[in-house]
Formats: structure tokens, sequence, C-alpha cells
């Protein structure tokens, strides 16, 4: 096998070598997924089973990397499966319920007149779900039907209507209205400026000073080797 004297190496070879080699090192570091939390409150306004229950209230949680499955430009379903996603619910103060048998997140831009975001949940035995339906009926909320993940989050401001519908397979169903409604993980407005770098970030921070070295070493290198 021949072998290259190191005097015979072409300095702009090493260059390009240690570029790839940085870059290889540099790349490949996914941007951490975002877990959005909401939660929300209001009155009960009918239930067909008579339990005298007054108020409501529950969070939902999802992941901000949902993918829309349907091919429509106006509407789309962001449906997951990620374990940490779902949707709770309680009533009157009493221990809230867990919605985690899968969970919906529709989505639909001036359709029938309004801007919707409606959230669905099923129970893990799929006897009970939980539907919200937000709208705008200005239509001026969304302009288009991505994932809305607006710096600090949707409120219930930025909707003219808000119902609940809460559904059992053997107990019927019950109707209510929001009255509050808000982004409490997730949603920050902006990252904070004082926080200190992450373990990835100091890595990549050093991968970058280690890889100018060498560089400069390599060209100080050959650069001996020459004269």
């Amino acid at each position: 096998m021949k072998h290259l004297a190191p005097s015979s190496i072409p300095a702009s070879l090493v260059s390009t070598v240690l570029s790839a080699v940085c870059l290889t090192l540099s790349i490949g570091h996914p941007v951490q997924a975002r877990t959005l939390t909401y939660t929300f409150e209001g009155v009960v306004d009918a239930d067909e089973a008579d339990r005298g229950w007054q108020t409501f209230e529950g969070t939902f949680t999802f992941p901000d990397t949902l993918v829309d499955g349907i091919p429509d430009v106006s509407t789309a379903d962001y449906k997951s499966t990620d374990p940490l996603s779902g949707l709770t619910l309680g009533f009157d103060g009493t221990p809230p319920q867990a919605f985690n048998g899968g969970l919906d997140l529709l989505v639909s831009d001036n359709l029938g007149g309004a801007d919707t975001l409606g959230i669905l949940a099923f129970s893990a035995d799929q006897l009970s779900m939980v539907d919200l339906s937000l709208s705008d009926f200005t239509q001026t909320l969304f302009n288009s039907d991505a994932l809305p993940l607006p710096p600090g989050g949707l409120t219930q401001a930025d909707f003219g209507w808000l119902t609940l519908n809460f559904h059992h397979v053997w107990t019927g169903t019950l109707q209510g209205h929001l009255t509050g409604l808000q982004c409490t993980q997730g949603c920050a407005i902006e990252p904070p400026t004082s926080a200190v770098p992450e373990p990835a970030a100091l890595t990549l921070a050093w991968v970058g000073v280690s890889c100018l070295i060498g560089r400069r070493r390599a060209a100080q290198w050959h650069a001996r080797l020459n004269k």
C-alpha cells in the first residue's frame, strides 16, 4: 500500500477533512420538542343525568411536533399518541378524571364562517369522551390550519364561543361553556435571556473552538514541513 509523506498532503485537503469532521460533530442535535399545557374552567349548562354539577375545570396537554393528518389546506387533524398527551376534567372541585385514551386537535381556518380549534379526548376504556370547541367568528385568529402555537398561548379572549361536551355511553351528555382558558406550560413569550447554557449548547461551543484550533495547528504543521 502506498503511503503519502506528510509534506505531500495538500493543506487544502487537511482543511477540508477537518471541516467535514467539525460539521459532522456539530449537526444532528434535534431541537427538543415542547410540551404545551392549557388549563380551562367553565359552567355547566345542561346535564342529561341531572347530577347537579355546576362548574368544571381541567387541562389538556400536547407536544408541538404533531403532524397534520388531513391533506386539506383549511382543515387539520393533529392526532397525538404521546404518553404525556391527554386531557383531564373534574366537576365542582372533585378529583379530575384522566382522558388519555387518545387526543385529537382539530383546526379549521375560515371554514363555516369561523376559525375553530377543537380538542377531542377519550378515556382509556373508550366509554367517555370530552369535546372542546373554541370558535372565532371574526375569522382573524388563524391564517392557516397549522397547529396554533402563538407566543404566550391562546386565551379565552381569542374566541367568541367556547363550549364543552362531556359524553358517557351510559349517562348521556353534559354541556357547558368555558369562562377561562390559559396556557400554563410551554407557551412562554420568549426564552429567558439569563438562562445558564445547557450541556448540549456548551458541547457545541467547545466543538467549534476545537475545530478552529485544529485547523490552525494543521496549517502551521503543514507550513513547517514544507520549509
